[in-house]
């Protein structure tokens, strides 16, 4: 999708804050291209909330019980994927530790239905619909990330927020501590300060026509327009943002 935008072949996208501000700082997968220094958003929206899915039966209660097991990380060179890569480092692991498979999250979670896999990284707003269907059949375990681990992430990656999942999300035992990031809608830099205020406007003023449509846009608030949000906004947003005072 930055690739979308950055050549004129998208003029508003989706993304997540780690993959964008990657890409303005030409880090992490975008390393060894130019900084995307153009690259503006509109808005932080609702966040992905990392979950660390498995089961109860499987016996793996914290991350390092991973160790030797078999887990999906997501598509290769997903968004999931590269936030799981950094979650094993957080954590002193790698892919070397593990039995990587590289699915989406409803093939993760029929295996993980099916016995092929222990465990897998999910990346999404709340609830998972691939998760919540898991829950019908098996008693649903989400591993917390560590404390130390959460300080290096916040640390080293200061695009990832403390995030605790509530134990009814998926009829869980217990709250589940870990991280979200972001989803950011990124916006062409080339469009004009009008179109790109009219289309803020248009959104933020009918949130409640979003709210109703999917339990993850009631995250999308005026009060979280910049959480998490690393790379500058648009002319067009900012105007908006400070004609309802949502920044100063």
């Amino acid at each position: 999708n930055i690739n979308l935008l950055m050549s004129d072949r998208a003029e508003i996208a989706f993304s997540i804050s780690d993959s964008a501000t990657q890409a303005y700082e030409g880090s992490g997968p975008f390393e060894g291209q130019e900084p995307m220094e153009n690259l503006r958003a509109m808005a932080a929206i609702y966040p992905n909330v990392i979950q660390l899915v498995t089961t109860e039966d499987s016996g793996i209660k914290s991350f390092t019980d991973l160790k030797g097991k078999r887990v999906s990380v997501g598509d290769r060179n997903s968004g999931t994927e590269i936030n799981a890569r950094m979650i094993f480092e957080a954590h002193g692991m790698t892919y070397d530790d593990v039995k990587v498979d590289y699915l989406s999250f409803g093939e993760s979670i029929d295996q993980i239905k099916n016995g092929m896999i222990d465990a897998a990284v999910i990346s999404s707003g709340l609830p998972n619909s691939a998760v919540t269907d898991l829950s019908v059949t098996h008693q649903v375990r989400l591993i917390p990330i560590g404390e130390e681990a959460m300080k290096y992430l916040q640390e080293k990656y200061p695009f990832f927020m403390p995030m605790t999942i509530p134990a009814d999300t998926y009829d869980l035992a217990e709250d589940t501590q870990t991280v979200k990031v972001a989803n950011v809608l990124l916006v062409n830099h080339k469009l004009s300060e009008e179109v790109v205020y009219n289309l803020t406007k248009t959104i933020f003023d009918n949130l409640e026509a979003l709210y109703s449509s999917h339990n993850a846009a009631k995250d999308i608030k005026l009060e979280t327009i910049q959480e998490g949000l690393l790379i500058p906004l648009h002319p067009g947003a900012e105007k908006y943002f400070k004609e309802v005072g949502a920044i100063q």
